[in-house]
């Protein structure tokens, strides 16, 4: 029957039985045999169903009503159940993804200190090559530009070579710390800033820890053209 498929399928099933023939079933399980002419049902082949649903193996309960408001409060607490269960198995999701990525963190410590251990002897410089690596910069520039791969750069010298390997130009009113991108195709320009303290004086890349790092340090815009790109025939021409 539709019911014990349901059950087989694991789906969410609510039995409701008006309240006269839930009390007079109990009485019909001990006169099985007997031939009596039940009050509350036109035939007894509905309470020979009924000890089908009872014998189901799936959680099966069973309740009674006697209006339809006793069906509508009946499902409105089940349904409040349901939906305190789904939030506590979010809530659940959440502490295991936390857990996950921290156990991730800890593998990465444990592997960086095996790095720094097996090159004791350049142990500083090791130290310097993997503060670089996870350098906040890299991370902001991949978030605003959408630039799917990874990169690494170590001065402004070499940051510039990368940035203009993407098609933008340093704009020299800025001593090299603002450069702009014109997309011919729809007219835009992409302008990306930099602050000076990202660099030092001789134009190294300084060390940021996360949490000294802001996203204030770098910015990424871009806006419309009033003109149209394909006004600009010399791609070195400043549009502003």
């Amino acid at each position: 029957m539709e019911l014990r498929v349901a059950l087989e399928q694991n789906k969410q099933v609510y039995i409701f039985v008006e309240r006269e023939v839930y009390h007079e079933y109990r009485t019909f399980e001990r006169n099985r045999d007997s031939k009596i002419k039940w009050a509350s049902v036109d035939n007894s082949r509905i309470y020979e169903f009924l000890s089908e649903v009872y014998g189901l193996k799936n959680n099966n309960p069973i309740q009674p009503f006697e209006t339809s408001f006793d069906i509508t409060e009946n499902l409105k607490e089940q349904w409040a159940g349901l939906f305190q269960r789904l939030l506590t198995q979010q809530s659940l999701i959440a502490q295991s993804s936390l857990f996950h990525e921290l156990r991730l963190s800890l593998e990465t410590v444990r592997s960086l200190t095996d790095v720094v251990a097996s090159h004791a002897d350049r142990r500083d410089d090791v130290v310097a090559e993997l503060i670089l690596t996870s350098h906040p910069l890299f991370a902001s520039l991949r978030r605003l530009m959408n630039v799917p791969y990874r990169f690494i750069f170590d001065d402004k010298g070499s940051f510039s070579d990368w940035i203009q390997n993407r098609g933008f130009i340093e704009d020299p009113f800025e001593d090299g710390l603002e450069w702009y991108k014109i997309n011919k195709s729809n007219g835009s320009i992409e302008t990306l800033k930099l602050n000076r303290n990202i660099f030092d004086e001789a134009g190294r890349l300084k060390p940021f820890s996360t949490a000294d790092w802001s996203d204030d340090l770098v910015t990424f815009e871009i806006r419309k053209s009033k003109k149209s790109a394909n006004a600009f025939d010399d791609d070195d021409e400043i549009p502003f």
